[in-house]
């Protein structure tokens, strides 16, 4: 059916409602109950072109990964720091997984990154994901997929107050 990859991200979308409202009512799902909860969400996008390419409007949900994401963060940050740190490990597992990864575009993880951050998870850990992303998110671009990614990092850096890494990667870039 044309329209299941809408359905799909309708479901994603009420899955991260049911962990803000949860929240909302007082009730704490704990970490290993959220990374049980987030794994399908997290591994919602892993689909090949050719399981989607006869859906309508998956480019656009495709388009709306980092603002997802960010949903996702915010409404499991509700639930305290131990779940904010089981959903961290959760992105990690997907980032890094060998069959996993591939699915993970730069700009979604530096997002994501950022949102973990701005919920309390450490700005060690989030400066040493933007260093490993920054070795390979010029990777197949062109000029103008360069220049946007070089963008992006260079205001990531400047969210985080890392003047060195901006220093860099602005000599990089020149």
């Amino acid at each position: 059916p044309r329209e299941q990859g809408i359905v799909y991200f309708e479901r994603a979308i009420c899955v991260v409602a049911h962990i803000w409202g949860e929240a909302w009512r007082g009730r704490q799902i704990d970490a290993s109950a959220m990374a049980q909860q987030v794994f399908g969400l997290l591994r919602f996008f892993n689909r090949h072109q050719h399981d989607t390419k006869d859906w309508t409007a998956w480019h656009r949900v495709l388009s709306a990964r980092g603002e997802f994401y960010d949903l996702l963060v915010s409404a499991v940050e509700r639930h305290g720091p131990e779940a904010i740190e089981a959903l961290r490990e959760a992105f990690e597992q997907q980032w890094d997984g060998v069959g996993t990864g591939i699915y993970w575009p730069s700009h979604v993880r530096r997002k994501t990154i950022l949102a973990l951050w701005r919920v309390g998870v450490s700005r060690e850990w989030a400066v040493q994901r933007l260093l490993a992303l920054e070795e390979r998110m010029l990777d197949s671009l062109d000029v103008r997929g360069r220049t946007e990614e070089c963008h992006a990092q260079a205001e990531a850096w400047i969210a985080l107050g890392e003047r060195e890494s901006l220093r860099r990667l602005l000599k990089q870039i020149l």
